[in-house]
């Protein structure tokens, strides 16, 4: 078996001979992977701003509502 270790937050791989390969990954995905988060995860930290901009909408924008 191979055991390659990896370090997200060091964005280092490190192979089963003790190589160290570096890696990129952008910051905001990065952080959802600390935290945890898929895109609807992440999303749903915003669910209060979200909600007030949806309650706004429905003011400034009432047509934009479906018919009842």
């Amino acid at each position: 078996n191979h055991v390659f270790t990896v370090d997200l937050e060091a964005q280092i791989v490190t192979g089963p001979d003790g190589e160290v390969y570096a890696f990129e990954v952008d910051a905001g995905r990065k952080a959802n992977l600390m935290e945890g988060l898929d895109e609807i995860g992440s999303s749903m930290t915003a669910a209060s701003e979200i909600d007030t901009f949806e309650a706004r909408r429905r003011v400034s924008m009432p047509w934009l509502e479906k018919a009842s």
